[in-house]
C-alpha cells in the first residue's frame, strides 16, 4: 500500500517515490489507524467507515455519470451472469496452471488466511443482528456490491483501452498495477479532483482495515470482546512496525510474508470447512434453547394468571 501511494504521489505531486517517502506514508497511516483503534469502535472506526461508504458512493456516481455508463451496466450484467453460470466449473478448472497459481490460488489462499480475523470482527460489530440479516448483508449484498464496484473501475479502464489502444496498457507495462487506476481516472473530466479523492479514499480504506485488524487481534489475545485501549494501541503499532520492517527488507520480505499467509490457508480452510457443519448445529441449539425459554415463560405467565384469578 505504501509503495502504491508513493507512486501515486510521485505522479500527482512530483514527490520522489523512495523508501523514505514510503516509510513516511506508512507512519502517517499507522498513526491514523492507531488513533482510531484507541478511540474505540463507536468513535474512530465508525466515523471512518461512514466516510468510506459516503466517499465510495459519491465517486461511484461520478464514474457512472462521466464514464462509459451504458458500457458498464451492459458488461456488469453479462459478466455477473457468466460468473454465476460458470462458477462451479471455473472453481475446479486447472487448464491454465500459470494463471491459477498467480491469481486464483494465491488470492483464495490470501482471503482464507485472513478469514478468521475478519470473521471475529464481523461477529463483533454484528451484535444485536439476526443470523438472517448477517447472511443477507455479508454473503449476498456485499459480493454483489463488490462485483459492481470492480466492474465500474475495471470496466472504465477496459472501455478507454478499447477506444484508444495503449491508454491503459501502456502505463501498466511501464509502471505496473499502481499506474492503472491513475491512467483510467486521467481519461475522465475533473481528473485534478478525482485522482486526489481516490487517493484519500484508498488511504481511509486501508486505515479502517488496519484498526479492525488491531481490534480483532486484541480480542483474540485478551479473550475479551472489549479489549482495553492499551491492548488495541499496542497491536496497531506492532502491525505498523512489522510493515516497516518488510518495507525496508524489500520485495523479498514482503513476498515471504505473502507466501506464509497463503500457506496458513491450508489448515485454516479445514477449520472453515468444519464450521459449515458446526455453525448450523449451533444455530439449531440456540433456536431450541430459545423455544424452551419461551415455552417456560408462557407456562409461568399462565400459572401466575391462574393464581391471580383464584385469589
Amino acid at each position: 500500500m505504501a509503495s502504491q501511494l508513493g507512486y501515486s504521489l510521485e505522479v500527482v505531486a512530483g514527490l520522489e517515490n523512495t523508501t523514505s517517502t514510503q516509510l513516511g506514508i506508512l507512519a502517517f497511516v499507522v498513526a491514523i489507524y492507531s488513533l482510531s483503534a484507541f478511540t474505540g469502535m463507536d468513535k474512530g472506526l465508525q466515523w471512518l467507515s461512514r466516510f468510506n461508504i459516503i466517499g465510495a458512493f459519491a465517486l461511484l456516481m461520478v464514474l457512472l455519470i462521466f464514464g462509459p455508463t451504458a458500457f458498464i451496466f451492459e458488461h456488469f450484467g453479462l459478466a455477473f451472469g457468466a460468473y454465476l453460470q460458470h462458477l462451479p466449473e471455473m472453481s475446479v478448472n486447472t487448464d491454465a496452471p500459470a494463471w491459477n497459481q498467480w491469481w486464483t490460488w494465491f488470492f483464495w489462499g490470501w482471503f482464507i488466511g485472513f478469514a478468521p480475523m475478519m470473521a471475529i470482527f464481523i461477529a463483533r460489530i454484528s451484535e444485536g443482528r439476526s443470523i438472517r440479516e448477517l447472511v443477507i448483508t455479508v454473503a449476498i449484498a456485499a459480493p454483489i456490491v463488490t462485483n459492481f464496484w470492480f466492474t465500474v473501475l475495471g470496466g472504465t479502464g477496459i472501455f478507454f483501452e478499447l477506444q484508444t489502444a495503449g491508454a491503459i496498457s501502456g502505463p501498466l507495462s511501464e509502471s505496473g498495477l499502481p499506474a492503472v487506476l491513475l491512467a483510467s481516472l486521467a481519461q475522465l473530466p475533473f481528473k485534478e479532483v478525482l485522482i486526489p479523492a481516490f487517493l484519500v479514499l484508498t488511504t481511509t480504506f486501508v486505515v479502517t482495515t488496519g484498526d479492525s485488524m488491531a481490534y480483532s487481534i486484541a480480542m483474540v489475545v485478551s479473550g475479551d470482546n472489549q479489549p482495553t485501549k492499551s491492548q488495541r494501541l499496542f497491536w496497531a503499532v506492532a502491525m505498523g512496525v512489522i510493515a516497516a520492517v518488510l518495507l525496508v527488507a524489500g520485495d523479498g520480505g514482503l513476498n515471504a510474508l505473502q507466501s506464509f499467509i497463503v500457506i496458513t490457508a491450508v489448515p485454516v480452510s479445514l477449520l472453515i470447512a468444519a464450521t459449515l457443519v458446526t455453525g448450523p448445529l449451533a444455530v439449531l441449539r440456540m433456536q431450541s434453547k430459545t423455544s424452551q425459554s419461551t415455552s417456560s415463560a408462557q407456562a409461568w405467565s399462565a400459572k401466575e394468571a391462574l393464581n391471580s384469578s383464584l385469589y
